[in-house]
């Protein structure tokens, strides 16, 4: 099995698992819904008409065509909506380079569009996951709970660069000089505040139910910033209850940690 495949087969029954656990009811949708910011236009791809409403948040630079098949293969189970953020797939943008809170702003709207008044399953990969936790705890009225498939998180960077400043240095150079402008200068601004000493505080999160289907650091092979990745395991959240692999609640947040390790 390729590792996309098992991504993907991982996300499938986690998000499976949470619609068993918690149910919402939610009206019909069109299959295309528009979604108006001040100065662009969000579009959302919405498939299926179940009972459990689950918005899907994809990692750096890619849009919705990325959780594709995982929403296929929930099939009618669930009403699916993902989205590619300002600039990305089909969204429009204005042009400038976003902050956390304002991709969290967009978040929000999406869901007050498609499921307004109603909670939600989120899922998130990678900076995804960072926007959907922070969604969670600044919002948990929203949420009914989390898939989160290898979450970025605000003290991440902080960690890496006490493990390997150098290592950081050089791969945020190599990624730059691959993305096109407007994503290099999307990057910058992450960075930016990633690295700040806001993201290092601790976070107290809501009493959400979390899914992690996969160890942040599963298949590393490199040996150089082992340091940096057991840090990085201790800035995630703690989360007040989260899912064990057989999709049975276990609380309090340290059993979380160990299904990341």
């Amino acid at each position: 099995m390729s590792q996309s495949t098992g991504m993907r087969v991982r996300v499938q029954a986690w998000a499976l698992a949470l619609a068993i656990v918690v149910v919402a009811t939610l009206p019909a949708a069109a299959a295309e819904v528009a979604v108006p910011r001040a100065a662009y236009t969000l579009h959302p791809q919405v498939q299926g008409e179940g009972p459990m409403a689950v918005v899907f948040e994809s990692g750096f630079g890619q849009g919705a065509v990325a959780w594709k098949a995982v929403i296929e293969g929930l099939g009618p189970e669930c009403r699916c909506m993902a989205y590619g953020r300002a600039g990305l797939g089909d969204s429009g943008t204005d042009g400038n380079a976003k902050t956390i809170d304002e991709h969290l702003a967009d978040l929000d709207a999406v869901i007050a569009t498609l499921a307004p008044g109603r909670k939600v399953v989120l899922v998130g990969h990678s900076y995804g996951g960072l926007l959907v936790s922070e969604l969670a705890r600044k919002h948990p009225d929203r949420v009914q709970g989390l898939v989160l498939v290898d979450p970025t998180t605000m003290g991440q960077r902080h960690a890496f660069r006490q493990g390997d400043p150098a290592r950081v240095q050089a791969d945020d150079a190599m990624l730059l000089s691959m993305l096109p402008p407007a994503m290099a200068a999307d990057y910058r601004a992450l960075v930016a505040q990633l690295d700040s000493a806001e993201a290092a505080t601790p976070r107290v999160m809501p009493d959400v139910l979390v899914a992690l289907p996969r160890p942040a650091f599963d298949g590393v092979a490199d040996s150089t910033v082992p340091d940096a990745a057991a840090a990085c395991c201790a800035t995630m959240p703690a989360w007040p209850a989260c899912l064990t692999r057989s999709g049975k609640p276990s609380s309090p947040s340290p059993g979380c940690r160990r299904l990341r390790r």
